[in-house]
């Protein structure tokens, strides 16, 4: 309850501060300054300094109707294919068989599920939004989606689950020209504070803490998943010591360029207080 009541706090405040008072708020936050009316430091919420998320608390109604928005602004052709889980501690939890509250142990794994692969064509602005749920997938008659973008994950128990309280956490992409060639292939995480971040380097006042591994995404990166203690919501940033350990960091953007016109692309996946976007400009 207390956990809840705090949380609603902090959204009243941004609602009602302006735009200079938001950003002053957010610095306070991130930097553990920002005191509650009983004395102790509030934490930063889901929405604080780099990360920026449409996602609410574990229940909340706030999760319907996110919409999730794909716009490429090439003349390339963008192929994904999502991966997802849920996006909440307490569900993860729940899924391992572990019925108590957070903080969990930190030895579970986090392995998202890959729903089929679908092309957003060059010049096009697409959605995945379902009216009541987090996201859009196929499963009838669960589903409403006023999207043009489905995603199948290819049986009715993941499907039900996604349209509850899923997310996408990366997508694995292929770009390719006019001519059917693949220019570029790999993941893209959405954004979470810096792409080179690591576990451990959060902020000392942060509410993320480490929940386990994602080992699905060996041996290309060498990825953990996180969880915020007041929102209960899951993202992924890399391992302790990943970069001594032979690893790139895993991206949230990527450059693409067209060889026919030298023009470099940036394809991006990113999450802000109102939704959630697939740039590629």
């Amino acid at each position: 309850m207390k956990k809840s009541i705090i949380a609603l706090m902090g959204l009243f405040t941004l609602v009602a501060c302006s735009e200079d008072a938001y950003q002053e708020v957010d610095e306070r936050v991130e930097s553990g300054s920002l005191e509650n009316n009983s004395g102790g430091t509030m934490m930063p919420m889901t929405i604080s300094t780099g990360y920026d998320s449409p996602f609410q608390p574990y229940g909340s109604s706030d999760n319907e109707n996110i919409t999730t928005t794909f716009r490429n602004n090439t003349p390339l052709l963008l192929e994904l294919t999502p991966f997802g889980e849920e996006m909440h501690a307490q569900t993860f939890l729940i899924a391992n068989n572990v019925y108590f509250l957070p903080p969990p142990r930190t030895d579970y794994t986090l392995n998202p599920i890959p729903s089929t692969s679908f092309n957003v064509m060059a010049g096009t602005v697409e959605t995945n939004l379902d009216d009541g749920a987090p996201m859009a997938v196929n499963a009838p008659p669960y589903t409403n989606s006023l999207g043009s973008i489905i995603y199948d994950f290819g049986s009715w128990t993941p499907n039900w689950r996604f349209y509850h309280y899923g997310k996408i956490y990366y997508f694995k992409y292929k770009i390719f020209d006019n001519l059917g060639n693949v220019l570029k292939d790999g993941v893209i995480k959405h954004k979470f504070y810096d792409d080179a971040d690591e576990a451990s380097t959060f902020p000392a006042s942060s509410k993320w803490k480490l929940v386990g591994e994602v080992p699905s995404l060996k041996p290309m990166y060498d990825v953990v998943v996180m969880y915020n203690e007041d929102w209960d919501e899951m993202c992924l940033t890399n391992k302790d010591g990943y970069s001594a350990n032979g690893f790139d960091p895993l991206p949230s953007s990527v450059d693409v360029v067209d060889p026919n016109t030298g023009t470099t692309h940036v394809l991006e996946f990113t999450t802000d207080q109102w939704g959630v976007y697939v740039n590629f400009n």
